[in-house]
């Protein structure tokens, strides 16, 4: 009895099962399930709700669509947590709570997610009493004058809650009020001759007040006009002509005070044409240039300027090239061809790489000069004037061949055997028994059969792989230094392979070839690799060479060898110029701040400017580098 009733128990439940799936909501619910199986909550909560509207009842629904509510109460706690951390102050709160909101169709009762709801709410309610607190601040601040805290206060409403429903109000008040103080600061400024001073003030007020800005404006410029001659006079005076040219294109007026700005480059063209003169003659090539690089701007079509320009600059490029010298790498005795062209690969990538000023020597020259003499690199340095040597040896490089082969058989026929009729001869056997039975001629087997002949081919196949490996140590000696500044050993590796499968007549299988690259390829793959990473060193020691003469000038102003320091100042304000540096770069940028700040002062006396120039234009250089070609100047050469 007790299994029967266990068995009637279990029919009930299949029953029930059975209705549940196809009876009313049916669908939706296995939908549900599916949606859920996925994790796609919620779907599976949209088809659970569909279930319960056909089927309200439903107690596996119920029971399940109380899951899937919790997890997605929980996933919105979580999301709502994120986004409150992710985004400081209100906003990222409001976010949170728009979540939250969001969600509640998942939380019919209200309390899974009443908690974070208050919390959440109580968070930017503080918020909200912290900027009413800072609000009377900013107007207590704008009422006693203090525009400073007012401005302090404002800032750090506006990053608690740029949605603060007072903040324009307030934006408004401090802008008035700040455009009240500016129109202040400019008219103290200009009472008190402060030109500079009154030009900042009243460049700020043009953004929040234009009209107010514009009626300050007229008096600005008619004291300006004034303040400018002053301080031009005394700037000519000084020799600071330069200086002067730059402050009247700076001004409020700019470039409508042309008589000013006419005078500026008349004398001041005449004036550093005299010291550019000067300079070659004493042999100070550096500030001759840059005297002639001011000059030429104030007067581009100047064609004295334009010449001990051009004979400075001459002079200057010889000493921002770098020479750097590669003799063939060493080898193996069994490989002693690989030195030259591994030599020459490097020299033919670097041509190609390396950035303006850096020149490689030829290597039969090296090569000459190291048979013929046997010398350390400080005194091959000396001897070939080169900046850095490149030298090493090619250690190794192997070719490995590996093959694995395998046999395979084919089964190829290879012709056909006649053979007797065994049906033939029974059929022969029973009409000789039976002389008087009929019988038709044409319905006899054949006499004979013919069988194929087969034969076992056995071919080959398999698979070769070629390794190659190469290993190369290079090292970058410094001759200024004598010493090696970088060494390290480069690794190569090649590896190829490919199946191979010889042919077979009257079968399918076809000849597969090896289709392999030569010992040749494989070499110059390998050599290849080597000198891109040797080529990388090398690179990275000529990286922003205008970084490299502004850390020089910038040490030597540091010490206060201020005349020391206008050599880099030059010759990286020229590399710059022939390397096509962007004009925005950080590093150009100061250079030419520097080259401006150190060559506006030290001027030499007039009555020294007097003296001819002899028929190179200077009497004796300051360095003995060897010259190089001349080239125009062009328009980007201007400080």
């Amino acid at each position: 009895m007790a299994i029967r009733d266990t068995r009637f128990v279990l029919c009930l439940a299949a029953v029930g099962l059975l209705l549940a799936c196809v009876g009313p909501g049916g669908a939706e619910l296995s939908a549900a399930r599916a949606a859920s199986a996925k994790g796609d909550l919620v779907a599976a909560h949209r088809y659970y709700e569909a279930a319960l509207v056909l089927a309200p009842g439903n107690a596996a629904a119920t029971k399940e669509i109380a899951g899937v509510r919790a997890q997605l109460v929980d996933r919105a706690i979580a999301d709502a947590r994120a986004a409150a951390g992710a985004t400081q102050g209100a906003p990222g709160l409001r976010t949170a709570l728009q979540g939250i909101e969001a969600a509640r169709l998942y939380d019919p009762t209200g309390r899974g997610l009443a908690a974070i709801r208050q919390e959440l709410g109580d968070r930017l309610a503080a918020i909200d009493g912290e900027n009413a607190a800072r609000a009377k601040q900013v107007r207590t601040a704008i009422a006693s004058g203090r525009l400073s805290l007012a401005g302090e206060q404002l800032a750090a409403i506006r990053a608690a809650d740029p949605d603060y429903r007072e903040l324009p109000a307030l934006e408004s008040e401090f802008n008035a009020f700040r455009s009240a103080d500016l129109a202040q600061q400019v008219e103290h400024a200009l009472v008190a001759g402060d030109i500079p001073q009154a030009r900042a003030a009243i460049a700020q007020l043009a953004e929040l007040d234009p009209s107010r800005a514009a009626s300050l404006r007229p008096d600005l410029e008619k004291m300006e006009a004034a303040w400018l001659r002053e301080h031009s006079q005394s700037d000519m005076a000084a020799g600071r002509f330069y200086t002067a040219y730059l402050r009247v294109l700076e001004s409020a007026g700019g470039k409508r005070h042309d008589a000013l700005l006419d005078e500026l480059r008349t004398k001041g063209a005449e004036f550093y044409l005299g010291q550019a003169r000067s300079r070659m003659q004493r042999g100070e090539t550096a500030r001759a240039y840059l005297e002639g690089v001011k000059g030429l701007e104030l007067a581009p079509n100047h064609g004295q300027l334009f010449e001990v320009h051009r004979d400075a600059r001459d002079a200057e490029l010889a000493k921002i090239q770098t020479y750097v010298a590669i003799p063939t790498f060493a080898t193996p005795r069994s490989r002693p061809d690989l030195g030259a062209q591994f030599s020459d690969a490097l020299i033919s990538h670097l041509f190609r790489v390396l950035p303006y000023g850096i020149n490689i020597v030829e290597r039969e020259k090296i090569d000459l000069l190291i048979s013929e003499k046997d010398q350390g690199f400080a005194e091959l340095g000396q001897i070939l004037n080169v900046d850095l040597i490149i030298s090493g040896n090619v250690s190794l490089m192997e070719i490995d061949r590996q093959e694995s082969e395998r046999e395979g058989v084919a089964r190829i026929q290879v012709g056909n055997r006649q053979e007797a009729n065994p049906a033939y001869e029974v059929a022969v056997r029973a009409i000789s028994q039976n002389p008087q039975a009929k019988f038709d001629p044409d319905k006899l087997p054949p006499p004979t059969l013919s069988t194929p002949m087969y034969e076992t081919i056995r071919y080959r196949a398999g698979t070769v792989t070629i390794k190659g490996f190469a290993t190369v140590a290079a090292r970058i000696f410094n001759t200024g230094k004598a010493s090696i500044e970088y060494a390290q050993e480069f690794n190569a590796r090649f590896t190829v392979a490919d199946d191979f499968q010889d042919a077979v007549d009257g079968t399918e299988i076809e000849g597969d070839a090896l289709e392999l690259p030569s010992e040749t390829e494989i070499v110059e793959s390998l050599r290849n690799q080597l000198v891109e990473q040797v080529a990388k060193v090398i690179e990275a020691q000529f990286a922003e060479q205008q970084k490299m003469f502004l850390d020089k000038a910038r040490y030597r102003i540091a010490r206060r060898e201020l005349d020391l320091a206008v050599k880099p100042l030059a010759r990286g304000f020229l590399y710059c110029v022939q390397a096509k540096i962007n004009p925005a770069d950080q590093h150009f940028v100061v250079l030419r701040d520097l080259a401006v700040k150190q060559t506006e002062r030290g001027f030499l006396p007039r009555l020294e400017l007097q003296g001819p120039l002899d028929s190179t234009g200077s009497s004796q250089p300051d360095e003995s580098d060897e010259p190089v070609e001349s080239a125009e100047p062009t328009e980007e050469e201007g400080v």
